[in-house]
């Protein structure tokens, strides 16, 4: 990183040690995101080299969720081929399913304004509606929905009222006053899915919560502090309209933070959207980066955006002052942040799983039990619901599947 710093100011010896992590986009990757990223006097080129070193039928599943916005480049060079008929196609597949995405949108912000309940949208529909402006820019998963943790349960309430089910078997039984504590703990955000199969997230914590790194105190059954609901966030909001109805997304600063931050963590399918998002809101909007820094070093989030910046800097057109790099230069790393980061930013296989402890807390922190030994037998049964199996006999196989997959990311 050392190259992306102005001459005058050197790195720390822990600055200079930092590396881009595995989760950031391979030399392959790299190319694509250049291709689309690229002034137009570069295209052309770029377009010929990216076919002749790409074999279409293998390109990655991230690469993939990214073609829309090559097609609209494309478009605009009136380029016609074989190739382009078929990202043409996942052009339009991804147009359609976001319009049914934006109209479920607006049911639900329908909804939720008319019972009063303040909501955020995160992520892809205020991406594809403020920042791309363009429906079909980039495939969209599902919907993304910020909430007070202090209305969850009349959230979760409406949403099953109105033809939304849990995804999977809920990971604690049922949404009371005790158990809204342990999911604002335990998980940031929990999928419902409806007759459509349209999923929907209702994030309860904007950002995901590293509970890998309390793995002891969640086996010892140890307290949590509550979390703390951030009124800066809300209060930063500003409004957006789904069609027509009226929403909120976050500030154009905390979303540069939020795709930083989310998306170039470690996950079963990679993404690359965190890169073209980022790009897209720099280009097309003028960053507070007082505002965006001050945020940075409040939700203690230095160490995703001094790598994110310095990696978009290095690798993309985009405008990022001297001044504001400096800025970045400057804020403080912690070592603990920093290993706890690249931890979670590459496949690490536990003996225990990703989630075991935070089940083992929550069964025994909040669900009803019966006595010893009907407790353990109870436990083996929670677990397989909240893994979403029929059976616990099926419990043996998910494991060992789990781990299988875990092991061949690790290796290749």
């Amino acid at each position: 990183l050392e190259m992306l710093w102005p001459e005058k100011r050197q790195l720390s010896k822990l600055q200079i040690t930092l590396k881009f992590p595995v989760s950031f986009p391979d030399e392959k990757e790299g190319l694509f995101l250049k291709l689309i990223l690229c002034n137009d006097d570069d295209f052309i080129s770029l377009w010929e080299l990216w076919q002749k070193e790409t074999v279409f039928d293998d390109i990655s599943h991230s690469i993939a969720g990214l073609l829309p916005l090559l097609y609209l480049r494309l478009k605009k060079f009136n380029i016609q081929n074989k190739i382009t008929g078929r990202i043409k196609g996942v052009y339009k597949l991804a147009w359609f399913k976001n319009q049914k995405l934006i109209e479920e949108t607006r049911k639900i912000g329908e909804i939720f304004n008319k019972n009063k309940i303040p909501f955020i949208l995160l992520k892809g529909i205020p991406l594809l509606l403020n920042v791309y402006k363009e429906r079909g820019a980039r495939v969209l998963g599902d919907i993304d929905i910020l909430i007070n943790p202090e209305q969850a349960i009349e959230t979760v309430n409406l949403l099953l009222k109105n033809g939304w089910n849990y995804k999977l078997h809920p990971n604690i039984s049922s949404i009371n006053e005790s158990t809204v504590f342990c999911l604002n703990k335990l998980t940031h955000a929990t999928t419902f899915i409806n007759e459509q199969n349209l999923e929907l997230d209702i994030h309860w914590n904007p950002f995901h919560i590293d509970i890998n790194s309390h793995t002891s105190s969640l086996l010892l059954l140890k307290n949590f502090e509550p979390m703390i609901f951030n009124h800066q966030l809300w209060d930063n909001s500003v409004e957006i309209l789904v069609n027509k109805e009226p929403c909120k997304r976050l500030c154009i600063e905390d979303m540069l933070i939020h795709v930083i931050v989310h998306g170039a963590r470690e996950c079963a399918n990679k993404t690359l959207r965190w890169v073209t998002d980022s790009v897209y809101i720099i280009r097309n909007f003028e960053i507070n980066w007082t505002l965006l820094l001050e945020n940075t070093n409040f939700f203690d989030f230095n160490v995703e955006i001094f790598l994110g910046l310095s990696y978009l800097r290095k690798n993309y057109p985009v405008n990022i002052p001297e001044t504001v790099m400096n800025e970045i230069y400057s804020l403080p790393l912690n070592k603990n942040k920093i290993n706890q980061y690249y931890k979670n930013s590459k496949a690490v296989f536990s003996i225990l799983g990703y989630n075991t402890p935070a089940q083992w807390y929550r069964y025994w922190k909040f669900e009803p039990k019966r006595k010893f030994p009907l407790n353990c037998y109870d436990l083996i049964d929670f677990l397989a619901k909240s893994w979403g199996l029929n059976h616990k006999r099926q419990i043996p196989l998910f494991i060992a599947g789990k781990y299988s997959k875990k092991i061949k990311q690790i290796y290749n």
